[in-house]
């Protein structure tokens, strides 16, 4: 607490200014608040870079893992692949998909000309409206370059989409659309169609 000394009346306020300019009592409690307000400011951010890091990691697990349970059977089904949605949820945990986000599954596979075709998509995990990159069913499909399919070769595409949004500091980040992609070959053989030949209903009723 600054303590102020009594100033006679004459040529105290001279006397008041000097001893004011003088004063130092009160400046650790200003530069303390100064440098406690940028240590929050530093670990908030921190928190959020920390957040988005995990979070774009835990795409790029839904995606690989989506891709690689849906090339593990020997067919596949409506039912199959919407077994394989709810699973991201999980994988996708502590996070959810929910409005912010979807996984595409699409087959690609060679028609015989030298463009692949796809063959089926299903969209489903969480409830955003996207389109596939990769195209559309039935349309040739927009594969990466350098990415070429055999007529008699298929593979099994995922893609998941998430509307980023920091809930923190908006200046470090701003709203974005996070994509990841990852491509499986089936391991017994090409799914060109599903069993059941509809896509799960998403989200389940």
């Amino acid at each position: 607490m600054i303590q102020f000394p009594r100033i006679p009346m004459i040529g105290g306020v001279r006397a008041f200014s000097r001893h004011f300019i003088r004063e130092r009592g009160g400046t650790a409690l200003v530069e303390f608040a100064f440098i406690a307000s940028l240590l929050v400011a530093l670990a908030l951010s921190g928190i959020e870079l920390s957040r988005y890091v995990l979070l774009n990691f835990k795409l790029s697990r839904a995606a690989a893992t989506a891709s690689d349970l849906a090339a593990r059977t020997e067919t596949l089904s409506g039912a199959d692949v919407g077994q394989i949605f709810f699973a991201m949820n999980r994988v996708f945990s502590p996070f959810e998909l929910g409005s912010d986000g979807v996984v595409i599954l699409s087959s690609v596979g060679g028609d015989g000309s030298a463009n692949p075709r796809i063959n089926w998509q299903c969209d489903g995990g969480g409830e955003a409206s996207e389109t596939s990159v990769l195209g559309a069913i039935g349309s040739t499909a927009s594969l990466p370059a350098g990415m070429d399919l055999r007529d008699d070769q298929n593979v099994i595409y995922a893609e998941v989409f998430f509307q980023y949004e920091p809930i923190i500091f908006d200046f470090l980040l701003d709203d974005h659309d996070l994509y990841y992609r990852t491509v499986h070959q089936p391991r017994f053989g090409a799914i060109l169609d599903l069993s059941d030949g509809n896509c799960p209903v998403w989200p389940p009723v």
